[in-house]
């Protein structure tokens, strides 16, 4: 526990590692005071948002993981530290290379080892924050990482429904917080789709809501996105503007609404005289 610093999550995955290898105490010690060294070269307690230990313990346990176990929790990495639906394991991840086989299996891998937590009554589970702060930081390195992508199409071909209908919320509302985080990630690497949908989606789904302050920087940033991508003239960025009109018109801006919905009218004409 000293060794540890008293850290809970560091304490708890260092039991699920003995337990799940049969080790002793003095055993586990061992392998963690070697990766310790190795450790120490890249820490710095000034940049990183979590303590040394977690580091230790973390890397430990990632390197029993099997590849699929391993693959999972570096997608997991770039989501929300609130509950996961298990229904999400169900949505193959497009353009993935190679067949990774039952993701229910890696979730087992990853819970033996304390790297997630299940519910004991729902079908859901979690990474913590700071097992997923340690995750992305071994996936920095030049340009953008191929799991924060992977991750990103994942939750996207799972968001999917009618904001304004009651009936999708069910679906939507668990994944909402993932698909905002995984965007925001997204967006600050400089991938633009579909990044600028899910800003959209969720834009929507919270303007259905009567959200009306967290669903306009998401709506606004979904316009801006398309903007630079694709051009102003572009169909895509007339229906980010109807939307972000809406949503102006809802909360009593009817000059600014009026402005962005001519606008969406200008690129819709010039669309269709297109055709």
């Amino acid at each position: 526990a000293h060794e540890l610093g008293y850290l809970a999550l560091a304490l708890e995955q260092a039991g699920a590692y003995i337990a799940k290898l049969r080790l002793s105490f003095a055993q586990y010690l061992d392998q963690w005071r070697s990766r310790q060294a190795a450790e120490l070269g890249w820490y710095d307690p000034r940049l990183m948002q979590y303590p040394r230990s977690v580091a230790i313990t973390w890397q430990t346990s990632f390197d029993q993981l099997q590849p699929a176990a391993r693959r999972l929790l570096q997608r997991l990495a770039w989501l929300a530290p609130d509950p996961i639906p298990e229904s999400l394991l169900e949505t193959p991840i497009p353009d993935l290379a190679t067949d990774e086989g039952d993701p229910t299996e890696a979730l087992a891998e990853l819970e033996a080892y304390s790297l997630v937590t299940r519910a004991a009554e729902r079908p859901e589970f979690s990474a913590h924050r700071l097992v997923q702060a340690v995750t992305r930081h071994e996936l920095q390195g030049d340009g953008v990482s191929e799991r924060l992508v992977e991750a990103l199409g994942w939750v996207a071909k799972a968001f999917v429904g009618d904001s304004a209908d009651v009936r999708s919320w069910p679906v939507l509302d668990p994944l909402a917080p993932h698909a905002r985080a995984v965007a925001g990630f997204a967006d600050e690497a400089g991938v633009a789709e579909p990044t600028a949908s899910l800003f959209s989606q969720l834009g929507t789904l919270l303007l259905s809501k009567a959200t009306y302050t967290e669903a306009e920087p998401l709506l606004r940033r979904a316009q801006t996105i398309d903007e630079m991508n694709f051009g102003q003239g572009h169909p895509m960025v007339a229906i980010r503007l109807n939307n972000l009109a809406q949503l102006l018109k809802t909360t009593n801006r009817l000059e600014e609404a009026e402005v962005l919905m001519r606008r969406a009218l200008v690129h819709a004409e010039v669309k269709g005289d297109e055709k």
